[in-house]
C-alpha cells in the first residue's frame, strides 16, 4: 500500500507543469469600421518603432504577452507579431508599448524572514497598418 502511494506521489509530482518553460500568447483585435483585406504573408510584414512616413490605414490592434524568466527570444515575439498582423492583411505593425508589468509577488522564505519576489511579464502591443501609396501596397 505505502509503495503505491509513493509511485502515485511521483507521478503527480512530474506532471506538475514545468514553470522554467517561457511562454507567448498573442491576439489581434481588428478595429470596427476598418477595411478587411486577405492575410497577407506574415514574413513580408515590417515591424516599425515609430510612426510610419508613408500614408496607412489602421486596421487592429495586436497583444502578445510573454513571459520574462525566462523569457522568449526576440526573434519569437516578433515572429507572433508578424503572424497576428499577416492575419488582419497589415503590411506594417507599428509597436506602440513594450514593457514589462507586474503580475503577481509572492513569498519565497518563511513568513516571518522571507522575500517576496515580483512576477512579470512582458507585455507588447502593436497597431497593425495597410499602406495606402500603390507603389508600396502594389497595384489596385
Amino acid at each position: 500500500m505505502r509503495g503505491g502511494m509513493v509511485v502515485a506521489l511521483l507521478l503527480a509530482i512530474l506532471s506538475l507543469p514545468i514553470e522554467s518553460c517561457s511562454t507567448l500568447d498573442a491576439h489581434s483585435i481588428q478595429y470596427a469600421g476598418a477595411s478587411r483585406f486577405p492575410a497577407s504573408n506574415p514574413a513580408r510584414v515590417k515591424i516599425l518603432r515609430g510612426e510610419p512616413t508613408d500614408r496607412s490605414q489602421r486596421l487592429g490592434e495586436i497583444v502578445v504577452d510573454a513571459s520574462v524568466d525566462p523569457a522568449p527570444s526576440v526573434s519569437k515575439v516578433e515572429e507572433r507579431l508578424r503572424m497576428e498582423a499577416g492575419k488582419l492583411g497589415a503590411d506594417a505593425v507599428v509597436v506602440v508599448y513594450d514593457s514589462i508589468q507586474a503580475i503577481g509577488v509572492y513569498l519565497l522564505g518563511p513568513w516571518w524572514n522571507g522575500t517576496v519576489p515580483l512576477k512579470g511579464e512582458r507585455q507588447l502591443i502593436g497597431v497593425a497598418i495597410k499602406y495606402l501609396n500603390p507603389a508600396i501596397n502594389g497595384p489596385g
